[in-house]
Formats: structure tokens, C-alpha cells, sequence
């Protein structure tokens, strides 16, 4: 293939001209006419001394050029398609981006050969067996089959060999595993590289160490383990060991505020008592008036019957009949 020696630009209007330099050899096979004109524009003579792999034509177009093209791809196969500029180089998607092919689409019935048919066939065979092999089916064995087998070695030469009986037995689907899976036990890291640090020379004093000095915490509501603990150490654990700080807060009416308070209390619970006496009083007064009522509705019942004459009853029925 000849073309340019650069690529083409990405927008470029122009046609790449090709390059080729052409190199005189002393040992040249074809004397090129291009004079002649028969089919190929050629006049070959045969040079006895060339390799196998030099052309044996060389094809000149009407100007008198060499057509490189056409000579590789004469001296190659008749079929091959040689790049001889950039643009053929390029993708047809590339060259032609809005170009429509219409690709013949065969069926089994217009198709001219046997190849569709025979892919469909390879197709459905390759499936069932994908099937097959994902439902556990299993091939059925053609029966035992036997090979002789000859040991080689330094063995007994007199023992002509052994036959193997090779047969399939089924297997059940239900048995459990025979080969367990173990975890990848993965093993433990290397230990860190270790951090080089430059000692220090200096020497800690007493000024130092207090500052660092942390004090136990004391607690003043949790003493779980019952220890006895000094008054000093739990005025130190409040902050309240230092110097004497001014306290911000009103302590003059501390006394007026909590009897105050204990007077509001007392009030409270005088005024409840005295509600749930008046509801109390209130359910006995609503039962008395019940039972009066119920009293007077007996005494009303009693004198009605008391007032009535045995058997007047049944000569208002009579009565009624006549009627």
C-alpha cells in the first residue's frame, strides 16, 4: 500500500495525493511498455535470477503512470481490495454517515442454499443440550465398553496386558456432597513497620508532672463499692477546694421562699380534702333521695292493692264480654 507519509487533516476538502519513491535495483524482473496496448498494458520478461515472492506483472495506466493498486492486487488475488490513498483507508460508516444499504433478509422458504437451515438446526441441537445439562438429565450409556491396557515398563514380559471394563453407572441426585467447601482461611497480617522517633533528653520536672496530674473522679450520688471518702477529697472532686470564688446567687429569701412554698402546699392539700368531702356528702345525699323515692313508690303500690275488693277483677271481664 502507498499513501501519504502524513495523516490526513480532520478537515481537509482535498484529495491526499499519494507518495511513493521508487528505488532503481539492478536485479529487476520486469521491464515495463507502456506503448503496448493489450489488456494489462504490460510487457513481462521473466528473470531467472529473481526470488519467488517478486511480481511477476506490473500494470501502467493510460498516461504511462505505474497503478500500484491494481498490480498488488492482481499479484495477490483477483478479490483483494488494496488501500492505495487515505480515503480508503476510512470506515464506509465514516465516509458515507447518511448512506441506506438494504441487506437481503433470507428466510427458510427463499433462502438459496442450505446454510440457514443448517444454522437453525446447529442452534436448536447446541439449546437442547444447554437444557439438558441445567435439568441434571443425564445421556444414556450405550452399554460397557472395553480397552486393553498394556503396562509399559519393567514389568513381567510374559503378561500380555489387562482388559478394562469402562461402564456409566446413575448415580442418585439425592446423595449429599461428597467434597466439602472450607473457607478461605486467610492469614494474619504482617505487623505494622515500626514508627523511628528521635529520643528526647529532657528531663521532667516536679512543675510538670503537677500539671498533668489528673484527680480521681468522686462522685457525690454513685458509691457503688461503699468506700469511705474524706470531705476533702469530695470538695476537690466539686471544684470547690481552690480559692474562695463569689457566689452570684440571692441567698436572703431563701427561707420567706420556702415557707412560701410549704404554705402553697398545705393549701393544696387542704383544698382537695375538702373537695372530696363535698363529692363524698353529695353521693349520700343522692342515695338517700333514691331510697325515699323507692320508699314511696312501695307505699303508693301497697295502698293501690290494699284499696281494691277481691274479684273485681273478673266482673270488669264480665262486664267487657257483655258489651
Amino acid at each position: 500500500m502507498f499513501s501519504s507519509l502524513l495523516p490526513k487533516p480532520e478537515h481537509a476538502t482535498h484529495d491526499t495525493i499519494p507518495v511513493s519513491i521508487i528505488k532503481e535495483s539492478r536485479r529487476s524482473a520486469l521491464i515495463v511498455s507502456p506503448g503496448i496496448s493489450d489488456r494489462t498494458k504490460t510487457h513481462v520478461i521473466p528473470n531467472p535470477n529473481t526470488a519467488d515472492k517478486t511480481l511477476s506483472e506490473l500494470h501502467v495506466s493510460s498516461d504511462g503512470s505505474l497503478d500500484y493498486a491494481k498490480t498488488i492486487a492482481l499479484a495477490q488475488d483477483s478479490k483483494v481490495a488494496v488501500q492505495a490513498t487515505y480515503e480508503d483507508t476510512i470506515p464506509l460508516k465514516e465516509r458515507y454517515p447518511n448512506l441506506k444499504h438494504h441487506f437481503p433478509r433470507y428466510t427458510l422458504q427463499n433462502c438459496p442454499d442450505k446454510s440457514l437451515a443448517t444454522c437453525v438446526e446447529e442452534t436448536r441441537e447446541l439449546i437442547e443440550k444447554l437444557i439438558s445439562q441445567s435439568d441434571g438429565a443425564t445421556e444414556k450409556s450405550e452399554g460397557a465398553s472395553f480397552v486393553n491396557f498394556t503396562p509399559s515398563g519393567m514389568g513381567d514380559p510374559d503378561d500380555g496386558g489387562k482388559t478394562i471394563e469402562i461402564r456409566d453407572y446413575k448415580e442418585d441426585p439425592m446423595l449429599p456432597p461428597k467434597f466439602k467447601l472450607r473457607k478461605n482461611r486467610h492469614k494474619e497480617p504482617s505487623p505494622p513497620p515500626p514508627i523511628l522517633k528521635s529520643s528526647s533528653n529532657t528531663k521532667v520536672t516536679k512543675e510538670l508532672k503537677d500539671q498533668w496530674k489528673i484527680p480521681s473522679a468522686v462522685s457525690n450520688w454513685k458509691n457503688n463499692q461503699g468506700f469511705s471518702i474524706s470531705l476533702d477529697k469530695r470538695v476537690n472532686a466539686t471544684g470547690m477546694g481552690g480559692a474562695s470564688v463569689e457566689s452570684s446567687i440571692n441567698v436572703e429569701k431563701f427561707s420567706s421562699l420556702s415557707s412560701a412554698l410549704e404554705n402553697a402546699h398545705n393549701q393544696a392539700r387542704d383544698d382537695i380534702r375538702i373537695r372530696n368531702q363535698r363529692r363524698k356528702e353529695q353521693a349520700i345525699q343522692e342515695q338517700r333521695d333514691k331510697e325515699s323515692q323507692l320508699r314511696e313508690l312501695l307505699e303508693r303500690t301497697r295502698t293501690e292493692r290494699l284499696g281494691k275488693r277481691p274479684g273485681d277483677d273478673l266482673r270488669n271481664i264480665g262486664k267487657k264480654s257483655r258489651r
